[in-house]
């Protein structure tokens, strides 16, 4: 911030994730640790971001995410209550938050890993809403407590993405936001399709979203977007039509633990192991001070990186099997082609054969009857 004097808005990329035992599905106690380099924060503009937001081409949390990632100047806050007459107007309050702060600067300081480790459990509204396996008594009874209601032109769709368009409409609608980027709705129906189709939903919990996108989408115009054949197969072929990802690239590289294993009671405890593998990847001949959860996680950061070393080299191999896959396709390529000029060359020549042995015969009978001519 020294370095970006004036700046209002601190934002921090998750530094990782710790899942209470509550959250079922099987995703529950487990710890997500973000291993890479600490680098020096940059600005980014709100405007690209927020552009970038409509059209479906990053996440949530690469806005400032007031909830678990930021540190927001309160000025900006009253910014967003001056303008619209409120701090939040959307059913989701941490997207709707995230986009409104950037509506209000004209850049931020991103920092990554960020500064903020998150903990989610089996009672968060979130958990409840979009992903399977989640309380749905809980999302039940918030929608029915809800004071902010849907939006009528989206509805209920269990999607981050179609939640990011609900957002950004009520962002343009309450006046934050002049001059609003278009939203790319069929970007965001397409997501939410794979999404549904890639989680582990079950039967009648991912007929009833397909059935609420899809009725979404037609109201929207969209409807052209969505795959005709939503088997496996289909979806592959869907996707490679599309023109543009359904995922973001992977930027970053991490580690997932298993939190009993670790002895993690809470999220605290959580972001003193994730701190400990962080500082460690940056300097893991350092052991000074280390505590009993330091040396594990030293040891567990060994194992990773010899991992992440092996996989390196793999990845090489790969490349280079690769490469020698196409050296051959090529070969193999020329060698097609000369195939098809020999025969093609071969098949001339029989052709000017067949056209000559009129013309030789014709030649051969005369000079036969000009012999017999002369013994005559």
């Amino acid at each position: 911030m020294e370095d970006h004097p004036g700046v209002l808005v601190l934002h921090g990329e998750p530094a990782g994730v710790y899942v209470y035992p509550s959250f079922e599905n099987g995703m529950g106690d487990r710890l997500v640790v973000t291993l890479d380099s600490v680098g020096a924060g940059r600005l980014r503009r709100s405007e690209e971001w927020l552009r970038r937001a409509a059209r479906a081409e990053c996440d949530v949390v690469d806005l400032p995410v007031v909830y678990q990632h930021s540190f927001v100047h309160v000025s900006v806050l009253q910014k967003i209550i001056a303008v619209s007459g409120g701090l939040i107007h959307s059913v989701f309050p941490d997207y709707f938050l995230a986009v409104a702060v950037a509506t209000q600067v004209d850049s931020y300081l991103h920092c990554a890993p960020g500064f903020s480790l998150p903990g989610t459990s089996g009672l968060s509204l979130g958990a409840a809403g979009f992903h399977p396996g989640g309380n749905r008594e809980l999302e039940r009874a918030f929608k029915a407590d809800a004071e902010i209601p849907y939006h009528p032109a989206v509805g209920e769709v269990r999607s981050v993405h179609i939640a990011m368009g609900e957002t950004l409409l009520r962002i343009s609608e309450c006046g934050l936001l002049k001059d609003a980027p278009p939203i790319a709705w069929d970007r965001m129906v397409a997501k939410a399709m794979m999404q549904f189709h890639t989680e582990g939903w079950g039967d009648a919990e991912k007929e009833h979203n397909v059935k609420t996108l899809q009725d979404l989408a037609h109201s929207l115009g969209c409807a052209h977007i969505l795959p005709q054949d939503d088997s496996s197969a289909g979806l592959v072929a869907w996707s490679k039509q599309l023109g543009f990802a359904l995922s973001p690239p992977v930027a970053t590289t991490g580690c997932e633990l298993n939190g009993q294993s670790l002895g993690i009671k809470g999220v605290d405890q959580a972001a003193m192991v994730a701190e400990e593998m962080m500082m460690l990847c940056q300097d893991p001949a350092s052991k000074e001070g280390s505590t009993c959860q330091n040396v594990l996680a030293h040891s567990l950061l060994t194992q990773v990186q010899g991992l992440r070393k092996l996989a390196g080299g793999l990845a090489i191999e790969v490349q280079s099997l690769r490469d020698e896959s196409r050296r051959r396709g090529q070969e193999r390529d020329r060698a097609k082609l000369e195939l098809a000029r020999l025969k093609e060359k071969t098949k001339n020549r029989q052709g000017a054969k067949v056209k000559r042995q009129p013309e030789v015969r014709s030649r051969v009978q005369s000079f036969f009857h000009l012999i017999l001519a002369k013994f005559r």
